[in-house]
């Protein structure tokens, strides 16, 4: 699952996964995501007001750099960093 926050307050939530619509082709190691759930989120950046984009999983520093660079509207943070922010 993606959590997507706007204004601070959540606003979208993306469904990702190999059973799901929104992930067509291959699992891209170099985002974690497939580019059909990539696609779905910078959709959602085109329609503006989104600041940060949940993954409910871990990523490398270098997915999460890959994802924020496709997207170019959000942060995006996985479940282990939110845990180390608090």
């Amino acid at each position: 699952m993606l959590h997507c926050v706007c204004a601070g307050r959540p606003c979208e939530t993306v469904a990702v996964g190999s059973s799901q619509s929104s992930g067509s082709g291959a699992i891209a190691p170099g985002t974690f995501l497939r580019a059909g759930s990539v696609e779905a989120v910078k959709q959602l950046c085109g329609a503006g007001g989104l600041d940060r984009v949940v993954v409910n999983n871990v990523l490398s520093g270098v997915q999460q750099r890959n994802l924020e660079a496709a997207w170019g509207c959000a942060r995006t943070l996985h479940t282990t960093r939110l845990n180390a922010i608090r």
